[in-house]
């Protein structure tokens, strides 16, 4: 069973970059049964012939954060999983976010996290990470979960969220 990671704005972009990096370290130094490090790793990841890809859908109205993540030979996240708009990003305003950029962003969220479901065998649930300040990780965010929670009323959703 896996886990879909949804990274809103710079802060939880820069936080799933963190947890997925500490997730790929601990499999690789773990020394438990190759049977257990295989289920760990299809929780976190999906194995391709370029490597593991990470399960994550990155989301952002500005595409300077999610650019600038390392390109690691082992592990890295997904091209087709990343939605940004060249908007000019949300200004670190909630109901721009919310009432303008998600609506501009909603189906590329949604498209890639469908593709990502898919490639999973079967999803436990969905996690956000996010920050309540800012315009993107909130009222992005928290547009993008709404329309979630109604085309997946029966899945585990997590909300992590930074608070400055």
């Amino acid at each position: 069973m896996s886990h879909v990671i949804m990274q809103f704005g710079q802060c939880g972009n820069q936080l799933g970059e963190e947890l997925f990096s500490l997730a790929f370290s601990d499999l690789v130094s773990s020394s438990s049964s190759y049977w257990s490090n295989s289920c760990s790793r299809d929780s976190w990841f999906h194995h391709t012939a370029r490597g593991l890809r990470a399960r994550s859908v990155l989301v952002d109205t500005e595409s300077k954060v999610t650019a600038g993540f390392r390109k690691s030979p082992l592990w890295a996240f997904r091209s087709s999983n990343v939605v940004s708009s060249e908007c000019g990003g949300s200004g670190n305003n909630f109901a721009l976010g919310h009432c303008v950029r998600g609506p501009q962003v909603r189906e590329g969220v949604l498209e890639a996290l469908r593709r990502e479901c898919e490639r999973c065998d079967r999803v436990r649930g969905l996690v956000a990470l996010g920050s309540c300040a800012g315009g993107t990780g909130s009222g992005v965010g928290t547009y993008v979960l709404e329309q979630i929670r109604d085309l997946y009323p029966k899945k585990n959703l997590i909300s992590v969220l930074v608070v400055p």
